[in-house]
């Protein structure tokens, strides 16, 4: 008997031998057989391999898949509900205001002596000043104690007749006063008296708007620190920094209007719903 070997055990090829007997035949055969199943088993050991080597490599994937979906997902922030925006800001949350006017009297109020000045009467809800050649216009009782810095002040102001101002309020801006002049120098300059000693005419506020006779006009001041900011209505018309300015009044009679005070000049006009909140 002859044997052929190869490289693994299983690939033994048996080669006859013309002298075998019977029984070496039989031997061949069943070593034949085995070499035969040994090979079979080969191939499916090695399917089996290759079976898991790409289970395992996909396994592999998918945890490195899970890996980066872990590391691109952001963490949700819960906001703590303890947490309250700035008051002074304009997101914070809204509150309340006072009113200076009830409506019905000029209680808290003071009709201010310029020389000249026109009449002045509650009638249905509004504060009707009379114009004429001079200053008309009340001041808030002095006794009244009212906030220098960061607050808001508004009110709703018509002219009635006349081409001139028909709202000038003047506010403290902490230990200085200014006037919002409303419709001055002609009926349609919008500006503040003073900012470094020029008035709304001729300062970086000057605003020119038209204004409709017998038309309320809601006006609202903020003044902070940093800046003084005023609305006609929706419209944002002023937005002034005051670092490093001279706030003042125009000078001559507007002194009589400090700390708040309201008038109007050469013209008839109507003014309500005054208020004021600190920020």
């Amino acid at each position: 008997m002859q044997f052929d070997f190869r490289p693994a055990a299983y690939n033994l090829k048996m080669q006859p031998c013309p002298t075998d007997s019977k029984e070496d035949s039989m031997k061949r055969n069943d070593l034949s057989q085995i070499a035969t199943s040994a090979r079979a088993l080969h191939r499916s050991t090695r399917q089996a391999a290759r079976f898991l080597s790409a289970l395992c490599l996909l396994c592999l994937l998918a945890a490195s898949g899970c890996q980066e979906d872990k590391a691109t997902v952001e963490p949700r922030v819960q906001s703590n509900p303890t947490d309250v925006p700035d008051a002074g800001n304009d997101s914070g949350p809204e509150k309340e205001s006072i009113s200076l006017f009830d409506g019905k009297s000029l209680s808290g109020w003071e009709t201010i002596e310029f020389g000249g000045e026109e009449e002045i009467e509650v009638v249905a809800g509004e504060i009707q000043m009379g114009g004429g050649e001079a200053l008309t216009g009340i001041g808030i009782d002095r006794d009244i104690e009212v906030p220098k810095i960061n607050y808001e002040i508004s009110l709703n102001a018509k002219r009635r007749d006349g081409n001139d101002f028909f709202c000038g309020l003047t506010f403290p801006v902490e230990d200085s006063h200014c006037t919002l002049v409303v419709g001055g120098w002609g009926g349609g300059v919008v500006g503040i008296s003073n900012i470094d000693d020029r008035d709304a005419s001729e300062n970086e506020t000057t605003v020119y708007k038209k204004f409709e006779t017998e038309k309320w006009y809601p006006v609202r001041v903020r003044v902070t620190a940093e800046k003084i900011t005023c609305w006609i209505g929706e419209e944002k018309l002023i937005d002034q920094s005051i670092v490093g300015r001279k706030i003042s009044l125009r000078g001559g009679q507007m002194s009589l209007t400090t700390p708040i005070g309201i008038c109007n000049f050469g013209t008839a006009s109507s003014i309500k719903d005054i208020r004021i909140k600190k920020l």
